[in-house]
């Protein structure tokens, strides 16, 4: 027989040709990949059926006060000059060398997220009352009128 070997219903690749095995090998990857992105989404859907039949939905104005309090979160830590965010672009950085400023900015929108839900208290100037994290004196009012 030839370095191909036939067996019926199967399709076999040479076994002289390494480049037919990274394509191989490349498809196969890239099939998996999908594979994954098909389970998570098949899972969300799962869950959406889920609080679907048990008549629990999320309330649309709820979720939107909670993006414009994460984009506002996120925008007063961009620009004061926040520590937290040169650090999370500099472990992005050196994590995903490609990544985008789009997934920094999501990055940095789910830390400061994970930062108010962790309600870390963050004393204001006059110390008389606490201040969510990630807003300063300057931005306090700003921040109490936008909510």
């Amino acid at each position: 027989m030839t370095a191909q070997s036939r067996i019926p219903g199967r399709f076999t690749l040479p076994t002289d040709d390494p480049g037919r095995h990274m394509v191989a090998r490349a498809h196969v990857q890239r099939l998996r990949e999908r594979a994954r992105a098909i389970e998570t989404a098949l899972a969300r859907a799962e869950t959406q059926s889920t609080l679907h039949h048990w008549k629990r939905r999320t309330d649309p104005k709820l979720t939107a006060a909670i993006n414009r309090r994460t984009n506002h979160l996120t925008h007063i830590a961009l620009t004061t000059g926040d520590p937290a965010v040169a650090e999370l672009a500099i472990a992005i950085g050196d994590a995903h060398p490609t990544a985008t400023a789009n997934e920094l900015r999501q990055a940095i929108r789910s830390a400061v997220a994970e930062r108010e839900r962790s309600r870390t208290p963050q004393q204001r100037p006059d110390q008389t009352e606490q201040a969510p994290v990630g807003l300063g004196g300057q931005t306090m009012a700003h921040a109490e009128l936008s909510m």
